[in-house]
C-alpha cells in the first residue's frame, strides 16, 4: 500500500486530465532501484496496482440510495457493480466503460478512467531506440542549466531537434485533443 506512489499523492492526481508514467529502463550502479533491479514492466504494473486499489477504495464508499431508487441512480448502482469486477480482476475503469457510462460515473474522478501516456526514462544511448516516447533524465537535467542557443547545440549532439519535455508536451496536447498556437 503506497509503495510506488503513496496515497497522498494519489489525492493530487485526482484533478488531473492526464497521467503520465515515467518509468525506468536504464541500468546505473549509482541509482538505487527501490526494487533492487530495473525491470520496467513490474514498475509501470505496480503503479497500475496501486491506482486501481485506489479506485476500488472511492468505489466502496459508494453508499446504496435509501428508500425509492430512481432509473438513474440503479443504472449507477450496476455500472459501480461492472467497475468493482473490472478492477478486482486487474483491468483499469477507462478500458471497461462505454463513453455514456463513464459519464455517469465521472463524478467519481476514477483514477484508471484517465487516459496514460507511457514515457521512457531511458540513458543517452538508449535514446533513439524505437518504441514509446523516450526521456533521457539526464540529458533534461543538463538542458535545465543552459541557455536556449546552448540547448540547440547540446540537443543536436544527440541528433534531437526537441528537449523531452517539448515531445512529452506535444504527446500530451494530442492524446487530449488539445492545441496550442
Amino acid at each position: 500500500e503506497g509503495q510506488g506512489l503513496g496515497n497522498k499523492f494519489l489525492s493530487h492526481i485526482r484533478e488531473v486530465s492526464l497521467i503520465c508514467h515515467v518509468v525506468r529502463f536504464f541500468e546505473d550502479p549509482n541509482i538505487i532501484h527501490i526494487a533492487g533491479k530495473v525491470n520496467p514492466a513490474e514498475d509501470r504494473e505496480v503503479v497500475e496496482t496501486e491506482l486501481i486499489l485506489a479506485d476500488l477504495q472511492t468505489l466502496a464508499k459508494q453508499a446504496e440510495p435509501k428508500g425509492k431508487i430512481e432509473k438513474e441512480q440503479l443504472r449507477r448502482l450496476e455500472l459501480i457493480q461492472k467497475l468493482k469486477e473490472a478492477l478486482n480482476s486487474g483491468k483499469p475503469a477507462r478500458d471497461v466503460l462505454t463513453d455514456d457510462e463513464q459519464d455517469l460515473v465521472k463524478d467519481l474522478q476514477l483514477l484508471t478512467m484517465k487516459p496514460t501516456l507511457l514515457v521512457a526514462n531511458v540513458s543517452e544511448d538508449q535514446i533513439h531506440e524505437d518504441g514509446t516516447l523516450k526521456i533521457c533524465a539526464k540529458i533534461e537535467s543538463e538542458l535545465s542549466g543552459l541557455s536556449e542557443e546552448e540547448q540547440k547545440l547540446y540537443l543536436k549532439e544527440f541528433g534531437l531537434e526537441h528537449s523531452g519535455l517539448e515531445r512529452l508536451i506535444a504527446k500530451a496536447y494530442q492524446m487530449l485533443g488539445l492545441i496550442s498556437f
